[in-house]
């Protein structure tokens, strides 16, 4: 499979203009979800801050910004990976800037460029993993143009582009590999030189780069892996998370972490259940994305978590009838990489409430589930627990 098909496979993605898919949106799989993540994105206020959000296709200008904001994916079109990945591919320079579609002037570079890329779209459609993407094709300083920002009619995207290049830099730089800066307006140290300037969506292609792409073979490995890893995410995530997990694995591949660090606020979480689990499930079922799963084997429970597929939602919490899940929001890399597989966060032997047959843990010292622990309390009663009539 060559890079163009590969990239291709990594957008995965209709060419269309954006689409809500509110199906996947927080708010409609849990509606009291405090998800705002899409909420103030768009510039023309196309968005409607309702639970879950609308979306007015007459007003989208298809910036394409709220696509790797929604940590489900509930935003949907042909992003400005893909082609990004596939002038990547065709570059044999070490050092490009990337400038929007909305730039007055891209044919000049910063001081230092070899190549510019020009996306379609605003450069807020790039979350990090397309950053950390870039890197795995070895280039060694990527600068992104933002030197308009301030006077484009979209200004209030900019803080997203450096939210973005700032996480990137951060993960980049634990392998102090590939170098991310921004050009802001007005910057004294920057030059403008002429450079060649590809558009991504249609890069030159000549009969010297067909044959450059089959001596590459590293690069085609490499892209072979990214393809692969990004078909193997099954669960109900966004792209933006199924492209970063993939290019960090491609990354560990070839030069594994040797210290330990803090995700805080970067979306990851890790959580613990305590000994008040009553095994009913419900966390399981609730879960958004399919990082929390249960094992059962005649009557012993398994409550199992993948660690990198949890988006931080706290959704589970909320619904914990019994208040026995904690959520770590500050993880190490080492606990959610490189591991792909699910660890036991609780696991018991189950017995048979005496009442209603229904199955509870062994170690909760009684022989009644919860309700009928209550009912029995209260016999005259009418009203179920606080927490599970909630």
């Amino acid at each position: 499979m060559n890079k163009f098909n590969i990239a291709e496979q990594l957008g995965k993605i209709n060419r269309s203009s954006v689409v809500l898919i509110s199906d996947r949106c927080l708010h409609t799989k849990y509606k009291y979800s405090d998800c705002e993540a899409c909420f103030d994105i768009c510039p023309v206020n196309a968005i409607k801050q309702t639970k879950p959000p609308l979306l007015n296709i007459e007003d989208c200008i298809n910036c394409l910004a709220c696509l790797p904001v929604c940590p489900m994916g509930a935003y949907r079109a042909d992003d400005a990976i893909p082609s990004l990945l596939r002038c990547a591919n065709r570059a044999q320079v070490d050092n490009i800037d990337l400038v929007c579609n909305y730039h007055s002037n891209p044919y000049e570079g910063i001081d230092g460029s070899e190549l510019g890329i020009r996306l379609r779209g605003c450069l807020a459609s790039l979350g990090s993993a397309a950053f950390l993407s870039l890197s795995l094709f070895n280039f060694k300083h990527i600068t992104i143009r933002i030197d308009e920002c301030e006077s484009c009619e979209l200004h209030s995207l900019q803080p997203h582009i450096q939210r973005n290049v700032k996480r990137a830099q951060f993960l980049l730089s634990i392998w102090n590999e590939c170098t991310l800066t921004l050009s802001m307006a007005n910057n004294p140290k920057t030059i403008s030189i002429e450079r060649p300037l590809w558009d991504a969506d249609n890069p030159p292609l000549s009969r010297r780069d067909l044959f450059r792409f089959a001596s590459s073979q590293s690069r085609l490995a490499i892209a072979r892996s990214l393809n692969k890893d990004v078909d193997s995410h099954k669960h109900l995530l966004g792209q933006e998370r199924k492209r970063e997990l993939t290019a960090i694995d491609q990354i560990l591949k070839e030069n594994p972490a040797n210290h330990d660090f803090t995700l805080e606020g970067m979306g990851y979480s890790m959580l613990s259940i305590s000994e008040k689990c009553t095994a009913c499930e419900a966390c399981a079922r609730i879960c958004p994305t399919g990082a929390i799963s249960v094992k059962r084997e005649e009557n012993h429970f398994q409550l199992l978590f993948s660690p990198r597929i949890c988006i931080s939602c706290d959704i589970c919490q909320r619904i914990c009838l019994v208040s026995a899940i904690e959520i770590d929001t500050a993880p190490t890399f080492q606990q959610i990489f490189p591991q792909s597989t699910s660890i036991s966060l609780f696991e018991t032997e189950l017995i048979y409430c005496e009442n209603c047959g229904s199955r509870i843990p062994a170690q909760l010292d009684t022989t009644l589930c919860s309700i009928c622990a209550h009912r029995r309390q209260n016999p005259f009663g009418s009203k179920l627990p606080p927490s599970t009539s909630s």
